[in-house]
């Protein structure tokens, strides 16, 4: 990945990393992919775990960040002890994952009381229809042919199903991702820190550009072309746009 594209991709991460306390003890980076924040919540926590469901991005992750503690699975069921963590961040996972509230109450069970759980989702904003991980369902709707073309490599491999495994790329309000968390074990346990929405298109344009160049001129070639476009996406993401944003962060704290 393109410097300015891994940027962008963490810029969220900075975020978290500025809302939580220094010298806490243990962090966990739920859906921590090749380490790359691992290594920055380091400078704030005095051991990091990261847990991915994919295991070459774990091994990745193992190199990126040698004194991280890593391991392969999901986190909806986890092998960590009760109130293990002080602090837990969840940076674009949550949509992902195959049930949310389960993810929730293993998130809730070990993170200690009064520890701090930072959690970025996508925003549903005036701009989530650019979302790249959505096109392939609105091709099959309308363009199933197009669908073909720009699927076809992985049609011809895994057959058709294959590329709808993974479900709908989810969005969020506050108040639908609030009404998950109350729904779960943190009910009435938690208490609102900090949200933030930010971000309105250039990194929604930025990935939907990148997805439809990449099969045209490679990844390598689509990088270098949407170099300053990343670049901007990275400076937006800190202006709130408030129900137009993209993105949206909040921070909660386990009563």
């Amino acid at each position: 990945m393109d410097d300015n594209a891994l940027k962008y991709k963490i810029t969220r991460s900075w975020l978290s990393y500025a809302w939580i306390p220094t010298g806490i003890g243990k962090l966990l980076d739920a859906g921590c992919a090749k380490g790359e924040s691992s290594l920055l919540f380091l400078k704030k926590s005095k051991e990091v775990f990261g847990i991915d469901i994919n295991e070459k991005r774990i091994e990745k992750a193992r190199q990126n960040c040698p004194a991280g503690h890593f391991i392969c699975g999901s986190i909806e069921n986890t092998s960590f002890g009760n109130d293990f963590f002080d602090a837990v961040v969840m940076n674009e996972v949550l949509e992902h994952v195959n049930n949310e509230v389960r993810s929730l109450n293993e998130i809730f069970r070990i993170l200690r009381k009064g520890g701090i759980f930072v959690v970025s989702v996508p925003h549903n904003g005036f701009f989530a229809f650019l979302d790249p991980a959505n096109f392939k369902f609105f091709l099959k709707k309308y363009w199933p042919s197009i669908l073909h073309i720009f699927y076809r490599k992985q049609i011809g491999e895994h057959g058709f199903s294959y590329i709808f495994q993974e479900g709908v790329h989810r969005h969020y309000t506050l108040n639908k991702f609030l009404t998950l968390v109350n729904s779960s074990r943190w009910g009435n346990h938690y208490r609102i820190e900090r949200v933030f929405k930010s971000g309105l298109v250039l990194g929604a344009l930025g990935n939907s550009l990148r997805a439809l160049l990449r099969k045209v001129v490679g990844e390598r070639w689509a990088m270098k072309l949407l170099f300053p476009l990343f670049f901007l996406a990275s400076r937006e993401y800190w202006i709130p746009f408030g129900p137009l944003s993209y993105n949206i962060a909040i921070s909660l704290k386990k009563l």
